[in-house]
């Protein structure tokens, strides 16, 4: 989810400061949703950044003795990526590296469909993804 959530900054070319995850559990439970926000390092598009934040806010939040229903992921103070500010302790050169990739996945996936590059965790049985892209507004497509 974040690294779908980092591909769609970067086409928008923009940046977020932080991450706020909202989980829901089951209904038949009626328990409230946790929800917390994870602050960035810095301003960034990069999944290499997000996806651990969100991890362990995920750990820090969510009691996992319930089953879950639905998971929302929201970038909070999102700005362009040209007003991006770089601080004197990145790696200018590796962070470029990094966006090239993310860049280069992107350009993949809008020439061949959103299944043509996806993560070994996407073709296990439960995964949902695959199916996911096939859809259009969260109602089947037709394919």
């Amino acid at each position: 989810m974040a690294d779908l959530l980092c591909l769609d900054l970067t086409a928008k070319e923009v940046v977020t400061k932080s991450v706020t995850l909202h989980v829901g559990y089951a209904n038949h439970l009626k328990l409230e949703p946790a929800h917390g926000t994870a602050a960035l390092s810095t301003e960034t598009n990069l999944e290499h950044i997000i996806r651990p934040a969100v991890e362990a806010l995920y750990k820090r939040i969510v009691n996992t003795q319930y089953p879950i229903r639905r998971v929302n992921l929201t970038c909070n103070n999102v700005r362009p990526e040209t007003c991006r500010q770089i601080t004197l302790f990145e790696d200018t050169a590796q962070l470029e590296k990094n966006h090239k990739v993310q860049s280069a996945v992107l350009d993949i996936k809008q020439k061949y469909g959103k299944n043509a590059i996806l993560k070994a965790m996407n073709l296990e049985k439960a995964a949902t993804a695959r199916e996911r892209n096939r859809q259009i507004g969260g109602h089947k497509s037709g394919e």
